[in-house]
Parts: structure tokens; sequence; C-alpha cells
């Protein structure tokens, strides 16, 4: 039925709560839902089991003069989905042999290692003016000869991640003066840290 204006008018008698008005107006089928996209999935935080790292030096199980410097590579390898941070590399030194005095050093380092791949998280030399120095000049006349290990372990804000070990020895022929505090035991030892 037709109102004033055009507008259809539709009476419904009789109509029951599940009953249709299909014949009121015109009807529209209803729109097929599209599926939302899948939310994208949040990858797994690394664990310090993700973790690995090495340490090599060409000058490992080498006979080095203490001018002569001793460089290392120190790799992560992250085996998870994210990045974690690396915050330094620990040195840890030993005399295997020879009477030398040993130290440790801590080198500050701020870097992302990268999810499933290895990163070179330090590269360059462990000291500074060589690989050893004398106290006075004392010992630095080529007869004394030390054996040191070097451990090295890379610093995350997961935890700690042993590097490896390597050794190698130093004679002291005509080094460069230890300073500070080794200089006055007289004894050779390494160099500064770098």
């Amino acid at each position: 039925m037709k109102g004033l204006h055009g507008v259809m008018i539709c009476l419904v008698a009789g109509a029951t709560a599940w009953g249709s008005l299909a014949g009121c107006g015109r009807s529209t089928p209803a729109t097929p839902s599209s599926p939302s996209p899948s939310p994208t999935p949040v990858p797994v935080p690394a664990t310090l089991a993700d973790l690995s790292a090495t340490v090599a030096s060409a000058q490992a199980d080498r006979l080095l003069n203490c001018r002569d410097d001793v460089f290392v590579q120190v790799a992560l390898t992250n085996r998870a989905a994210t990045s974690v941070l690396v915050t330094g590399v620990r040195r840890v030194s030993r005399t295997v042999s020879g009477g030398c005095s040993t130290s440790e050093s801590t080198y500050h380092i701020t870097s992302l290692a990268s999810p499933r791949v290895s990163t070179v998280v330090m590269s360059g030399p462990l000291y500074t003016g060589g690989s050893g120095c004398c106290g006075f000049g004392i010992g630095c006349d080529g007869r004394y000869t030390c054996e040191f290990e070097q451990t090295l372990t890379v610093l995350t804000a997961l935890g700690d991640v042993p590097a490896g070990t390597f050794n190698y020895r130093v004679n002291y022929v005509d080094c460069v003066k230890c300073p500070g505090i080794s200089a006055a035991s007289g004894i050779p030892c390494p160099a500064p840290a770098r």
C-alpha cells in the first residue's frame, strides 16, 4: 500500500516473534562476514639457552715478544627469534708458567645481537702497547718467558655466556715499563687492558 509521499507502508497482522516480514519492502541478503586477519605471532623471547659464544686469536699457542699485540675476535650466536643486548666482554688471565702477574678486565660494549645469526661483539687487541711490560726494566733481558691463559665471557642482559679459552707465551725482551702498581712488583706482567 502506498502512502502519501510514495513510501510503501506494510501492515502486518498477527506476526509472531518467529515470523518474517519478507513481504514488506525489499529484503536484503545478509552479507557474509569476512574473516579478520590473524594477529601477528609474538616471537618467543630469547633465553640464555639460545646463546653461545666463541673466541678466536691468531696468537693462540704462539710465542710472542712483549711488544706484540694479542688480537681476539669474540662472536655471540643467537638462535632465538628476538635480539639480545650485549653489555660487555670479561677477560680473566691466568699464568700457566713463568711466574708473571696477571689481571682481569671487562671491556664495556653496548650492542644488540640480532636474531638467528652470529654477531662479532669484540674484535681487536686485548692490551695497549703490546702483550707485556716490565717493572723498572727488571726481567726485560729475555730471561723471562711466561705462558698465559685467557678466558673470555660475553656479558648479556640474559646472563654470562662463556666464549672460550686460549693460551700464548710472552718473552720479555726490551719491553715497555708497566704503569702503576704492577711496575713496583718488579716482575713481568701483561700490558694494561685496552
